[in-house]
């Protein structure tokens, strides 16, 4: 099979090699799509400490079973088509027993501690498939894995109906944790970003925005929310700016969500946080319920509408690198997906 593996770092070469083979909990998936992710961007430039080439990236990923291991069941046929949970979790510590497989102690994750989707096969725990329907085509499955990240962050928000929403950083996950609070009601969604592009997008999607560089957060903050503050801040940037922003944002009693991963360590106001007894969640991957429910978004034709916007280019595999930099480089590159197989 054809494979773009990782061979160093910043350095990607597309090699034919052997396809995997598939336990009898296995099922072989025939790749599709493949979107390309944040975490894909750190690996590549080595800023990842768990990934070490030779790698195959990869991890947001549609396509059809192809071959299935014998205890596999019939629920699952040859040729379905498929989205998968990209990560496999040990079922044995103290985090997997207590319902948080997400955060395992042994978690591998594709394309990071194992190779992951930008080849033409993978090989994946059969407790790992989703099935889709045909109103969710291959190119809208590819986004549904980074939907799931952003609905398990609205739902660690503890967000009700009727409450506000600010989102600090509007680049992909940004914009899809503001598509799932209005899915899960919430009456006001500001994004917070300085980008002409992507203010340009958010407000595409319906939402206000608040240039930082422009105006003053905390004064269009607190006037949007009738001098409260917002119920729910989900700091998505990981810039400093953000961090020290996000305690100001929050209302009294407010949840802070972490979203954004820091190139280094920013300090918090942690006495606004004893002040205002505010709530500050840490939030990792999602959980298979959190997948199914991204699934579930994706079939309603008003969301898939929405979520496709988000679709800024396609690319075959050989042209990965290139791919790579166009999303790196350009200001309004959001979803950037690879075409991997027919």
């Amino acid at each position: 099979m054809k494979a773009a593996v990782l061979t160093e770092f910043n350095k990607i070469e597309i090699i034919d090699k052997v396809r995997p083979s598939i336990s009898d909990d296995e099922v072989l998936v025939k790749v599709k799509y493949n979107g390309i992710c944040g975490t894909d961007l750190h690996v590549m430039q080595g800023h990842h400490p768990a990934a070490v080439p030779p790698l195959v990236m990869g991890h947001e990923f549609s396509g059809t079973v192809e071959k299935k291991g014998k205890h596999v069941g019939d629920e699952i046929k040859i040729r379905d088509r498929v989205v998968v949970q990209p990560y496999e979790s040990c079922g044995e510590c103290e985090p997997c027993k207590s319902g948080c497989e997400n955060v395992c102690r042994e978690l591998k994750i594709f394309g990071v501690h194992r190779d992951g989707a930008y080849q033409e096969y993978v090989n994946v725990k059969a407790s790992r498939l989703f099935r889709l329907d045909d109103s969710i085509s291959d190119i809208a499955a590819a986004l549904i894995e980074p939907l799931a990240v952003a609905v398990h962050d609205v739902k660690k928000s503890g967000l009700k109906i009727g409450g506000s929403v600010i989102v600090i950083g509007g680049g992909p996950i940004g914009l899809l944790i503001a598509v799932v609070a209005g899915i899960n009601g919430a009456s006001k969604i500001a994004i917070s970003e300085i980008n002409p592009a992507r203010i340009k997008k958010a407000r595409q999607l319906g939402f206000q925005v608040i240039n930082p560089a422009e105006e003053n957060l905390a004064d269009k903050a607190y006037k949007m929310t009738d001098g409260r503050g917002f119920d729910a801040v989900f700091e998505v940037s990981g810039s400093r700016p953000g961090t020290e922003a996000m305690t100001m944002l929050a209302k009294t009693s407010g949840t802070i969500v972490i979203v954004g991963i820091p190139p280094e360590k920013h300090p918090v106001d942690t006495d606004t946080v004893f002040k205002k007894e505010l709530n500050i969640v840490g939030v990792r991957l999602y959980s298979k319920v959190d997948f199914q429910a991204a699934v579930d978004i994706m079939k309603n034709e008003e969301n898939r509408r929405k979520l496709m916007e988000l679709v800024s280019a396609e690319y075959p595999l050989e042209q990965l690198t290139e791919a790579i930099a166009y999303l790196r480089n350009s200001s309004d590159a959001y979803k950037v997906l690879i075409k991997i197989g027919e």
